[in-house]
Parts: C-alpha cells; sequence; structure tokens
C-alpha cells in the first residue's frame, strides 16, 4: 500500500485523515534507534564478535554484506532479506524493495498486503520463488534445533545457497515482532549464528546462540497460525 492509497482511502471516508497518517508515519518510520543489545546477543563489531567471525564458516558472509540492503520500511524485512540474497545469488541483479513487485506475475501476496503487515514464511517462500529462485521453508515447530544446526552448518559452507531465518524478536530480549533477516556465518565453536539484522537502524548484525534462535523461531506467527522458521534459498 502506498502513501497515495492510503490518502485515497482517507478521501473515501474509509479511513479517517488523521489514522491514515498515523498510519503511513507509523510504517514508513526507520529512523534510527541504536536500541541496547541484551548480554546474551554479540555485536559483530564487538572484539568477541570479530573474533567469532574470523573462527566461522564463512563462505557467504562476503557477499551477503556486500549486497545487503537494509530494510525501508517498519514492515518490510521480508523485502529487504529476499532482495538481497536474490541479488547476492544472482537471481535477480539490481532488485529494489521499491520495485520489487513489479513484472511479479505469480506473488502469494500483494504489495500492499506486505506494506502494512510483513509476510509469513510461506509466503517469503512463494515471493523468492516468483523471482526465480528455488526457496524451501522449514516450520520450526516441525523440525528440530540439530536439524537447524546441520542447516546453517552446510549454509555456511557454500556460497551457492543463502538461509533467512523468521523469528519472534522478543524471544532474544530485542524490540519489536516477527523479524526476517540472513544468516551471516556459522561458529562451531561456541554454536553461534551470525544474524545480519536488514533492520540497521535498530540493530547491528549479532551473533545469537544457535538453541536461542531456534526457540525464536519456535514461536506461533499469528499471521499464519503456525511457527515461524526458515528457508534456504538457491539460484535454479
Amino acid at each position: 500500500m502506498s502513501r497515495r492509497l492510503l490518502l485515497a482511502l482517507s478521501t473515501l471516508g474509509i479511513l479517517p485523515l488523521g489514522v491514515a497518517a498515523a498510519l503511513v508515519y507509523t510504517i514508513q518510520d526507520v529512523s534510527p534507534q541504536e536500541l541496547p543489545l541484551h548480554p546474551s546477543l554479540i555485536a559483530l563489531d564487538a572484539t568477541e564478535g570479530e573474533r567469532a567471525l574470523a573462527r566461522s564458516i564463512h563462505a557467504d558472509h562476503d557477499l551477503l554484506r556486500a549486497h545487503l540492503q537494509p530494510q525501508e520500511t517498519a514492515t518490510g524485512c521480508g523485502l529487504a532479506s529476499s532482495a538481497t540474497v536474490l541479488e547476492a545469488l544472482g537471481v535477480a541483479e539490481g532488485l529494489t524493495q521499491s520495485a520489487y513487485f513489479e513484472g511479479l506475475d505469480r506473488a502469494p501476496i500483494a504489495g500492499w498486503q506486505v506494506w502494512l503487515r510483513g509476510m509469513t514464511l510461506a509466503e517469503l517462500e512463494g515471493l523468492l520463488e516468483a523471482h526465480g529462485a528455488s526457496a524451501e521453508a522449514t516450520f520450526a515447530a516441525d523440525s528440530t534445533v540439530e536439524a537447524f544446526r546441520d542447516e546453517v552448518a552446510g549454509n555456511a559452507a557454500s556460497p551457492e545457497d543463502a538461509l533467512l531465518v523468521n523469528y519472534h524478536r522478543p524471544a532474544l530480549a530485542q524490540a519489536g515482532g516477527g523479524h526476517i533477516s540472513p544468516i551471516g556465518a556459522y561458529d562451531p565453536a561456541q554454536d553461534l549464528v551470525l544474524v545480519l539484522d536488514v533492520a540497521v537502524h535498530k540493530y547491528p548484525p549479532v551473533w545469537v546462540d544457535t538453541r536461542a534462535l531456534y526457540d525464536a523461531m519456535n514461536t506461533v506467527d499469528p499471521s499464519a497460525g503456525r511457527s515461524r522458521g526458515w528457508v534456504v534459498v538457491r539460484a535454479r
């Protein structure tokens, strides 16, 4: 949904002008916040975070960081994350969040819906496939932390695929609700996963305990009525 559409709804009496204006501001607000990190999370640019990266498996870290797109709206984490990996894998070069839905015929969700509420794990998978990628979603409730750990380790060792995680921020003592971001590395020595947070206005890339991240994914997304999880993405 665009600002123009919200104003149209206001004009038609579907939304009061004040409500429409507040909604636009809330959804589009990605102003810098510099939120504190819980002690259980390790910032990548901290000394301990840099050491973890040096000893980690990180075959696609540099590629993902080079293509990382910060989310442009408060609900745009899925768009930013998927655009990042689609570009990095060479599936959709030059893809931007603002033009994400242009020419997309088989999208499982409309752009205005994403603009209002974000997207579910299944919708993320469908959008990646609509752009021509191979995408396989796994719901955390249907899997195990051991399977997730194996997936992360395998992904981190190969530049041919990417891994997106859909998790509940409060489970990691972060502000917000459901969130989506790509994984950039795995440190087997301390069993840590590097989350390349696309909400750069709020948080830096952080190392998260694998079990804690799995538990944050094994939470119910009310928009979907089932758990969150992860998506493995490859070029066809």
